[in-house]
């Protein structure tokens, strides 16, 4: 489970160090995850389903390439560059770069899956795209396996939500 360990680590070290300090949405009780309790399931449970949402988009949107040419030609190619340089900040990201991409539909069905409304949805996963792409390319550049990795990391999500 190396895969998953790492992009909860960097998630939630982000929102930790990020000026929200959690992902918007969320009842309060989870909004601060530990990082230094990445075993623990207050912090795989703040974060779980916002990572399940990121994944998912990235498996329905054509894959790890695809979305990140999308955000290119939003003009938001400084923040992915940002994300693929190893060892540079990640630059955030504004969420209407998500709903922009994702339109209104599926980011409203997102949103009722994640309990929250599409502007918070949003919110939480444009926080954690950017850890996620940074873990998911350590080398600086997408994986031929990126789509093996999004279904690895999705299956993980999966077997832990429902006690596996």
């Amino acid at each position: 489970m190396g895969l998953l360990d790492g992009i909860l680590g960097s998630v939630l070290s982000g929102m930790q160090g990020g000026s929200q300090g959690g992902f918007p949405g969320l009842p309060s009780g989870q909004q601060q995850p530990s990082a230094g309790s990445l075993g623990g399931l207050g912090s795989l449970a703040a974060a779980a389903p916002v990572l399940m949402a990121v994944f998912s988009m990235l498996q329905r949107s054509g894959g790890l390439n695809a979305v990140l040419q999308q955000l290119q030609q939003q003009g938001h190619g400084d923040q992915v560059q940002s994300w693929l340089q190893p060892g540079a900040t990640n630059m955030p990201l504004d969420p209407g770069a998500l709903q922009q991409m994702l339109g209104s539909g599926p980011l409203t069905e997102i949103a009722q899956k994640l309990g929250m409304s599409p502007q918070q949805a949003a919110s939480s996963m444009a926080q954690a795209l950017p850890h996620v792409v940074d873990q998911l390319t350590p080398a600086g550049a997408v994986p031929a396996n990126h789509d093996d990795m999004v279904a690895q990391v999705l299956a993980e999500l999966n077997a832990k939500r429902h006690g596996g």
